[in-house]
């Protein structure tokens, strides 16, 4: 078994079914799922590399890095690793039609490793503790209802939220797409009490970042598949719920690089 930061949960969320897909097999069509010895080589692969990049850092003095008090490898590190080893598959497995450059719909991955990476090396990336769903801060968030195509991203990596006394569930819901269903046509609206109520409405979607409260923002991606943009980003009911639980203990913020793809 190789020594690795990532966990088949860390893959899967920087691309959406990226292991059953890519390195699964369900033998004679039954359930049972079976992954191959690939997945260990590659997960070696992209181990070596992070920890290759991680040694030229200065202020790091231990290689491999050590797990946080929550017993798990810092966030950006997971990430950092588990996109490096999506990059090389993708590379492995689309070889064949790659002709000329690498499209942008694989190399959005490396270029997403080494923006993690840059965020561990400028020390904007949280190290002391993770900020995840569930323990402290801002979480990641869920799809509750999504037929768009687009991408959301929260501030999950440097969060740091506030201003509550007890966790919240936030959802986002895209309200209109009157104007059009791209990113900056369609308009959301947002709650702070599980969809009990909808103060805010009629909220221009941005792929940068908008605030909605306490330190929460929220961000959209478009879906982009080799040089296909998605002309279907945001549809009416689209809504991503978000767990956050108030921090006593604020975190560095800095650039953040977290989300979700999914396979086109």
């Amino acid at each position: 078994m190789s020594t690795t930061y990532v966990g088949t949960s860390d893959l899967n969320t920087a691309l959406e079914g990226f292991v059953d897909a890519y390195y699964g097999t369900h033998l004679d069509g039954g359930e049972d799922l079976t992954i191959s010895d690939q997945f260990y080589e590659d997960m070696q692969t992209s181990f070596d590399k992070s920890n290759e990049l991680l040694s030229g850092i200065g202020h790091i003095k231990t290689i491999p890095v050590g797990t946080q008090s929550t017993g798990r490898y810092p966030m950006a590190v997971r990430q950092m690793q588990a996109n490096f080893m999506i990059y090389q598959r993708l590379i492995s497995k689309h070889y064949g039609e790659i002709s000329g450059e690498i499209p942008g719909w694989i190399n959005v991955y490396r270029t997403r490793a080494m923006e993690f990476y840059s965020d561990i090396k400028g020390q904007d990336a949280v190290f002391t503790d993770d900020v995840s769903q569930g323990e402290s801060g801002i979480g990641i968030g869920s799809w509750v209802t999504h037929t768009g195509s687009a991408r959301i991203y929260t501030n999950y990596s440097a969060g740091f939220y506030w201003g509550a006394d007890y966790p919240r569930v936030y959802v986002v819901v895209i309200d209109a797409t009157s104007a059009g269903t791209l990113i900056g046509q369609s308009t959301f609206k947002w709650s702070n009490d599980h969809g009990l109520s909808y103060a805010i409405t009629g909220v221009t979607t941005s792929t940068s970042w908008i605030s909605l409260e306490n330190g929460l923002s929220v961000r959209w991606e478009p879906f982009v598949s080799g040089t296909v943009v998605g002309t279907l980003d945001c549809q009416i009911g689209d809504r991503y719920d978000i767990l956050c639980i108030p921090q006593n203990v604020p975190v560095k913020s800095g650039n953040i690089r977290f989300t979700t793809f999914k396979r086109g």
